[in-house]
């Protein structure tokens, strides 16, 4: 007896490029040329980081995470490739204190003793 298997290909694969850093709250984008398949982003912690269809990545707490972009072919072969995003703290913020009025001609100082970057004050 015999029995005749097709041997389907797996998609072709590339590693995901992009910035694999972030702040909380702010975003970068992953991209992945591979082809052969469907795409699809993945984040192994939401609560780290997330990643819409896109490759768009946002940080959302201070930690390490695993992005997956998984391709998928019509005959169901998978192939993965997965990029790990460190997404930092922001610094520690604390409210400015000091006098909120002044004379024309006249100063005050404000301080402010936020920690954990480099501080700069800027008037509007």
């Amino acid at each position: 007896d015999t029995v005749h298997i097709a041997v389907n290909a797996l998609p072709e694969m590339e590693k995901s490029v992009g910035e694999r850093e972030v702040c909380a709250g702010s975003s970068v984008t992953l991209t992945n040329g591979s082809t052969g398949g469907t795409g699809v982003w993945s984040s192994s912690a939401v609560s780290v980081a997330t990643v819409d269809n896109n490759g768009l990545v946002r940080g959302v707490s201070a930690g390490n995470e695993v992005i997956t972009y998984t391709v998928t072919t019509a005959k169901g072969c998978v192939s993965v490739d997965t990029a790990h995003i460190a997404v930092n703290a922001l610094p520690a913020m604390e409210k400015s204190v000091g006098l909120r009025e002044v004379c024309a001609g006249s100063a005050v100082t404000l301080t402010n003793g936020s920690t954990g970057g480099t501080g700069v004050w800027s008037s509007s």
